[in-house]
């Protein structure tokens, strides 16, 4: 019996060894070769407030921008709106965001206003603030106003009613517009002063308790267009918050022979006496002249050098402006929330609302730092950085999966190491290293 069973264990011994062996093989390629990233484990518990991780693939609201290293920005026009100057001409104000800072700024590049440098355009002030936590509000733009563009002309004795579409404002504004001019010409072709006699009414909406706020003659001796702009306030009318309002227009007086004094309601604003800074969001302001070459859609494109990150030296860390794809990819996994201004006040990381930096290996990470930044040709006689990083993340993604993008296009490979997250740089073998094969693996 024991020699049948004896027989029966030599005559299998070789398929099981062969079959441990195509185990063992198949394992370790998967190890080596796995396309299925483990996702980092939770260190740090749940948020009281909402029981999901930052760094994890669950997602709250839309997209926000966050760019790094040196791109051409549109950004979002977030405020705009136009006010009178002189009666002869309107300046165009606008907030445009380019998403969230610190950033190092946009320095002496050019800013573009539909394909054009802004040098092109008559009296262009360009103000910007880098997206810190403190920044104060540009000048010019310590009220926010929302504006709606009416554009119809009064006639005579025909009121024009318009209702304000909010109930959060402090003020109304309006702008009366004369396009083709405001004048009249004598039988002996001399020019003189003409005259339109406009009336403006206001009640709450659904009241119809009006009260009148403007009754005069407005008189005017210009070939050229011109704006006139009047508040409320100035008027002698307070506005309620909480209160939606319909004003009024008509006009009074007829249109003359030999007379030009077509007047418009060119424009409506809400007025918010709120200075709104933006805290943390990178911004520029711009005032011009509301020429024909700005109306309609307005494209504002700028170069900038974006977010401020934390970079190791090899002994300390700096918070500073770096287009270095490993310290991109550690600001992303770890979404420090940086306070100060880099002046008075110095940067400083509050918070981190990734992963804690101690679970990602910085010896690593240091490591693939300065094999980035190595000088390479580049192709003009001069040198760049073998693996910069410049990237707008505009679109929807969760940080780990960014993070694992960004370093593949690095050539490096994140992977964990136990509760440590660090990786392997496709880079020339110049050391010996432990070759794993069939023979190895036997023994």
């Amino acid at each position: 019996m024991f020699a049948a069973i004896w027989a029966f264990l030599v005559w299998i011994a070789p398929y099981v060894i062969s079959a441990a062996v195509a185990m063992g093989i198949g394992y370790l390629g998967g190890k080596l070769f796995e396309q299925d990233y483990k996702q980092p484990p939770s260190p740090s518990g749940d948020s009281q407030s909402r029981s999901w991780m930052p760094h994890t693939t669950e997602r709250e609201g839309s997209p926000h921008p966050r760019a790094y290293g040196r791109n051409m920005h549109h950004g979002n026009i977030i405020a705009k709106w136009t006010d009178v100057s002189n009666e002869e001409r309107e300046i165009l104000h606008m907030i445009i965001e380019h998403g969230d800072g610190p950033t190092q700024g946009i320095g002496s590049n050019v800013v573009y206003l539909n394909d054009q440098p802004v040098g092109n355009f008559t009296d262009v002030n360009v103000q910007e603030r880098l997206g810190t936590m403190d920044q104060a509000v540009m000048t010019g733009f310590e009220k926010t106003k929302l504006e709606y563009e009416i554009g119809t002309e009064l006639i005579f004795e025909v009121e024009q009613t318009f209702t304000t579409p909010n109930d959060f404002f402090d003020d109304i504004e309006y702008t009366l517009m004369w396009p083709n001019g405001f004048f009249k010409y004598q039988k002996d072709g001399d020019q003189k002063s003409s005259g339109v006699s406009v009336k403006v009414r206001i009640s709450e909406t659904g009241l119809n308790n009006w009260t009148t706020v403007f009754n005069e003659m407005i008189w005017g001796n210009s070939i050229d267009p011109i704006f006139k702009l009047y508040k409320l306030s100035t008027l002698g009318f307070t506005c309620t918050l909480g209160k939606q309002y319909d004003l009024e227009f008509s006009r009074l007086s007829e249109k003359g022979e030999r007379h030009y004094n077509d007047v418009f309601i060119k424009s409506v604003r809400e007025v918010v006496n709120v200075a709104f800074a933006y805290p943390g969001k990178a911004m520029i302001g711009i005032r011009a002249v509301a020429t024909t070459q700005l109306s309609g859609n307005v494209d504002i494109k700028v170069i900038r050098e974006d977010r401020l990150v934390n970079v190791w030296n090899g002994t300390a860390w700096t918070i500073q402006y770096s287009r270095n794809r490993a310290w991109v990819v550690f600001d992303i996994l770890t979404q420090p929330v940086i306070s100060g201004n880099g002046g008075g006040l110095p940067y400083v990381i509050e918070r981190y609302e990734g992963l804690d930096p101690m679970y990602l290996d910085l010896a690593f990470f240091y490591e693939w730092a300065q094999w980035c930044a190595y000088q390479i040709p580049d192709g003009y006689g001069g040198v760049e950085d073998r693996m910069p990083c410049d990237v707008i993340i505009d679109f929807q993604t969760d940080i780990w999966t960014f993070a694992i993008d960004a370093a593949e296009v690095g050539r490096t490979h994140l992977y964990w190491c136990g509760p440590s997250l660090t990786g392997w740089i496709d880079k020339a073998i110049n050391e010996v290293i432990d070759l794993v094969t069939v023979d190895n693996i036997m023994a």
